[in-house]
């Protein structure tokens, strides 16, 4: 008999409480990590670019990052413009139309002019697969290999670009 007894107060103090607290299925759906409501954006923030965009560099650029001088170049077409330029000290490539500079990981394989196969800078990784083997000679006396780029953002999207080139100064 007790037990009935509490089993038919229990519901009765459970009403009880929720008269008290009108807000407790909106407290309850937030705490179960559902929204109450939809946040509203803030008209004073811009939003944040998904993805950044990496942008093609011709030699104008090089002269604007301050990359002239021997050192290899990566473009993912025989016909398209430079994704990454890079030398000993550093590379860069173009995203969003500013040119973000990146050191070279001094573990990572070793290029053409001392270049490695590996540079970050920030959030950016950029990892050169390729440039081994004999070269195929351009017109202009550079030095080409097959070659993969890889530009991955930290915790971010990752682009890669099979079946590029490798470009050095011979």
């Amino acid at each position: 008999m007790v037990r009935f007894s509490a089993l038919v107060a229990l519901p009765v103090l459970l009403a009880a409480c929720s008269m008290e607290d009108g807000n407790a299925s909106e407290i309850a759906l937030a705490d179960n990590g559902v929204p109450v409501t939809a946040p509203t954006p803030e008209p004073d923030r811009e939003p944040v670019s998904a993805a950044p965009v990496l942008q093609t560099m011709a030699f104008p650029d090089f002269d604007s990052a301050n990359m002239l001088g021997a050192g290899c170049l990566f473009r993912a077409e025989a016909d398209a413009d430079n994704l990454l330029v890079i030398n000993s000290e550093s590379g860069v490539v173009k995203i969003d139309g500013a040119y973000v500079r990146l050191l070279p990981d001094p573990q990572s394989p070793a290029l053409r002019y001392d270049a490695r196969s590996i540079y970050r800078g920030g959030q950016y990784v950029v990892t050169i697969d390729g440039g081994q083997g004999d070269p195929t000679l351009t017109e202009y006396e550079n030095a080409e290999w097959p070659a993969t780029m890889t530009f991955a953002v930290e915790r971010g999207t990752t682009q890669r670009f099979e079946d590029g080139l490798l470009s050095c100064g011979a």
